[in-house]
């Protein structure tokens, strides 16, 4: 291991360690400050050749180190399961004007798991904004803690009107996105609810976002749901119009 990779190995158990009670913090140190003390004491008697209390002040010593070492590793597996609820980009949308509210969008996926046959694919928008549909799973904490994180469907892809008389009056645009549903794990959910109590919650999820001439969005997922976030100049000063 170089300076560089023990710096950032440092700095993450740093970073760990500041989001714990400083209660568990304080806890940890005493308990390896205990450990410390008593393997120096333990040397310190196998140098006098006091063999008895040299040993025994020695294996409490590393018991005491080895607990400390043993909380540290699950200060370091929580700081994980913090990491693994990070944003994970999904897709990417570009706009193209193609007429009074017409808009041609390109959606790129940047997580292929879902579509690995399809890295991109472009449709036709009617109205003056997008809208991008989910089915999302969560799963308790302590499954959570085991590496599942929130699972997604993406659903369809919709145009909307900015008016509701538009919306009334005008045609409408919607796609499907979910490809090859195979075991539909939403509606098992649904219907033996009372023996999935491990998933915390299932809810659809949506985002939408103001359509314009060479706009750009990113959407993001979280164990929340669905975010959108302009991607480019354009889809800003769409936004600040909105």
């Amino acid at each position: 291991m170089n300076t560089s990779e023990l710096q950032q190995y440092l700095q993450e158990i740093l970073t760990a360690l500041a989001v714990l009670d400083p209660g568990i913090v304080i806890a940890i140190g005493i308990i390896l400050v205990i450990g410390v003390i008593l393997i120096t004491q333990g040397v310190l008697r196998l140098w006098q050749k006091r063999l008895l209390a040299a040993g025994f002040r020695g294996v409490s010593g590393i018991i005491f180190a080895g607990v400390a070492v043993i909380a540290l590793l699950i200060v370091m597996n929580i700081y994980t399961y913090h990491r693994l609820t990070y944003e994970k980009p999904l897709v990417k949308l570009i706009f193209t004007e193609q007429g009074l509210q017409q808009y041609r969008v390109i959606l790129e996926y940047l997580d292929a798991a879902p579509h690995s046959q399809n890295k991109q694919e472009e449709f036709l928008l009617a109205g003056d904004e997008w809208q991008l549909d989910a089915r999302v799973l969560r799963w308790k904490p302590v499954i959570q803690l085991l590496g599942f994180n929130a699972m997604y469907r993406l659903e369809r892809l919709n145009g909307r009107y900015a008016e509701v008389s538009d919306e009334l009056s005008q045609p409408r645009t919607v796609y499907p996105l979910a490809h090859d549903q195979g075991l539909d794990i939403w509606s098992l959910t649904q219907q033996f609810r009372q023996w999935l109590d491990w998933i915390d919650a299932y809810y659809g999820s949506a985002a939408y976002l103001p359509m314009a001439d060479k706009a750009e969005y990113l959407v993001v997922i979280n164990q929340s749901g669905l975010l959108a976030r302009p991607a480019n100049d354009v889809a800003k000063q769409a936004l600040q119009q909105w």
